[in-house]
Protein backbone atom coordinates (compact mmCIF):
# COMPACT_ATOMS: atom_id res chain seq x y z
CA UNK A 1 0.00 0.00 0.00
CA UNK A 2 1.02 3.89 0.23
CA UNK A 3 0.71 6.01 2.56
CA UNK A 4 1.35 9.53 3.49
CA UNK A 5 1.04 10.69 7.39
CA UNK A 6 2.74 10.55 10.71
CA UNK A 7 3.80 7.83 12.61
CA UNK A 8 4.61 8.29 16.53
CA UNK A 9 4.67 12.16 15.55
CA UNK A 10 7.61 11.82 12.53
CA UNK A 11 6.34 12.22 9.31
CA UNK A 12 6.05 9.06 6.49
CA UNK A 13 5.72 8.56 3.09
CA UNK A 14 6.12 5.87 0.72
CA UNK A 15 5.33 2.52 -0.23
CA UNK A 16 4.42 -0.17 2.65
CA UNK A 17 4.00 -3.95 3.42
CA UNK A 18 0.92 -4.50 6.02
CA UNK A 19 -0.27 -7.38 6.95
CA UNK A 20 -3.11 -8.41 9.71
CA UNK A 21 -3.74 -11.64 11.92
CA UNK A 22 -6.87 -13.22 12.19
CA UNK A 23 -8.28 -15.27 15.02
CA UNK A 24 -11.78 -16.66 16.11
CA UNK A 25 -12.84 -15.16 18.77
CA UNK A 26 -16.61 -16.41 20.59
CA UNK A 27 -16.99 -17.28 17.37
CA UNK A 28 -16.23 -14.31 14.79
CA UNK A 29 -12.81 -13.45 13.25
CA UNK A 30 -11.21 -10.54 15.06
CA UNK A 31 -7.69 -8.96 14.49
CA UNK A 32 -5.28 -10.04 17.31
CA UNK A 33 -2.36 -8.62 15.65
CA UNK A 34 -1.30 -6.13 12.77
CA UNK A 35 2.50 -5.18 11.07
CA UNK A 36 3.87 -2.86 8.72
CA UNK A 37 7.21 -1.65 7.67
CA UNK A 38 8.26 0.40 4.31
CA UNK A 39 9.73 -0.68 1.62
CA UNK A 40 12.69 0.32 -0.34
CA UNK A 41 12.44 1.78 -3.91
Amino acid sequence: MTAKGKVMGAPTDGKYRYFRVWRYVDGSLKVIGASFMQLTE
